[in-house]
């Protein structure tokens, strides 16, 4: 669990995050976001799908590491998982989640992964990687994978989710922020990162 005063980062898989150095954030309070939890330390991981995670090759190999930390999804996994399952009941698409141990998920990991923080008694957070887009040369994520060229039909309208999130924490003590200069992402107060890294 975290206290009001730390500083907790989100660290998601966008383009952005592309030769960034993970090390900075060793001894920092650290909630991974699906395949970022391969590259980075953390408290906590997040995904929507623990089963296909558990599937995917650059995911493999990082079992045994990933299974000593506890993993938040939104449903009980369907198949025998070595991860410490951690779940939070879903409540909806849209806007924040406040009572105890439920979210929303608009579909996104990330997105889960904010509303989860809350519940882990974070109050200012902070998101890396939350790109929302794809980078000049149209890539998705920071790390090498399948799909990671083209045009996710959600980043088309995720700002929608993401926007009525930050409309129900408003005024709620509970603080979000972007430290991606190039997301899309508008819901957030963006900030520079090594202001506070």
């Amino acid at each position: 669990m975290y206290s009001a005063e730390d500083k907790v980062f989100i660290v998601a898989t966008g383009w952005s995050l592309k030769g960034f150095d993970f090390d900075r954030l060793k001894g920092r309070n650290v909630i991974a976001v699906n395949e970022a939890a391969c590259y980075c330390e953390f408290d906590y991981s997040v995904v929507i799908d623990t089963e296909i995670t558990m599937l995917k090759k650059n995911v493999q190999h990082r079992i045994p590491f990933l299974a000593k930390k506890p993993l938040i999804s939104h449903h009980i996994p369907t198949i025998e998982t070595p991860f410490n399952v951690i779940v939070m009941e879903y409540s909806g698409s849209e806007g924040f989640e406040f009572e105890h141990n439920k979210v929303r998920t608009a579909g996104n990991s990330g997105y889960m992964a904010i509303n989860a923080a809350y519940h882990l008694g974070a109050k200012n957070v902070y998101l890396l990687g939350f790109d929302l887009g794809l980078s000049p040369e149209g890539e998705k994520y920071f790390y090498d994978a399948v799909d990671s060229k083209g045009v996710h039909p959600d980043y088309l309208h995720k700002n929608y989710f993401y926007n009525t999130m930050a409309r129900d924490i408003k005024d709620s003590g509970f603080n979000v922020y972007n430290c991606s200069k190039f997301s899309k992402l508008e819901a957030f107060k963006k900030i520079d990162l090594c202001s506070i890294l």
